[in-house]
């Protein structure tokens, strides 16, 4: 457990410490280097299909449009934040978002304009902007949601699990928040809260019927089975998950991220 808290917080404090580098104090001359690197690499055919294949998944704009000037966004949704690429450095946003989106941006020409939806979007937006998440739906509906990868030091962690499958427990583990917001979730404990091949609990209100133990990832990896239950929009533990030897538990995905849940 002390490892995993040390791990967490090394792991931001690492995050951060190399996006203000990037930002503030790396040339611009290297910052080129390095997208010509990126550009080589699709020298290679089968990267570049590869590549090609994400990006238009990921960006299904496939036509010219003109960013709005004064964009009317849906309630449900929220404020659209409006990112000059000539300065990075003043994009209005929550912290991780604000640095990962200037990091991708930075590569690209100075005078262009772009709209970011930081949070959790759960409606396709009015307007064509970046997001982290977005409603999975069929590939004719209209998209003007751009997905990137943000939100990263959150949402992509990924530990080395060493512990081979026959060797865990073979029981079904959850631990996260279980809201009254999040009824799904809620529906989920008063189900199989206490089930003896089930180990789950939330873990956020000490005074909940539903209330257990804390367990760390790696504890949870201990487990055969991980149960993966979408929030607000994308499940964070399901990147993880499948990067284990465990085997994931989930739903057919409503959301999906850089991870492209829609494509499971």
């Amino acid at each position: 457990m002390r490892n995993y808290t040390f791990h967490k917080k090394t792991r931001k404090f690492r995050y951060y410490c190399y996006q203000v580098a990037h930002e503030k104090w790396v040339p611009s001359f290297l910052k080129r280097r390095y997208k010509k690197q990126c550009y080589a690499l699709l020298k290679n055919s089968e990267v570049c299909q590869r590549v090609f294949q994400r990006v238009n998944y990921l960006n299904r704009i496939n036509t010219a449009f003109k960013l709005a000037t004064r964009p009317v966004i849906q309630q449900e949704i929220g404020a659209a934040h409006r990112i000059d690429l000539s300065n990075l450095l003043t994009i209005d946003s929550p912290s991780t978002y604000r640095y990962d989106t200037a990091f991708y941006l930075s590569h690209f020409p100075k005078g262009m304009t772009a709209y970011l939806l930081p949070g959790d979007i759960i409606n396709v937006p009015s307007i064509h902007a970046l997001l982290k998440s977005r409603p999975i739906v069929a590939d004719k509906d209209p998209q003007h949601a751009a997905i990137m990868k943000l939100d990263a030091v959150r949402h992509f962690q990924f530990f080395q699990d060493k512990q081979p499958f026959s060797s865990k427990k073979p029981c079904v583990v959850w631990r996260g928040a279980a809201p009254e917001y999040q009824p799904h979730r809620r529906q989920f404990l008063k189900q199989y809260f206490q089930h003896p091949l089930i180990d789950c609990a939330q873990v956020n209100h000490p005074n909940d019927d539903f209330h257990g133990n804390y367990l760390s990832i790696p504890e949870q990896l201990n487990y055969r089975y991980v149960l993966s239950i979408e929030g607000n929009d994308v499940a964070t533990n399901l990147k993880w998950i499948m990067h284990s030897n465990s085997l994931c538990f989930m739903v057919k995905p409503k959301y999906e991220t850089w991870f492209m849940e829609g494509q499971l």
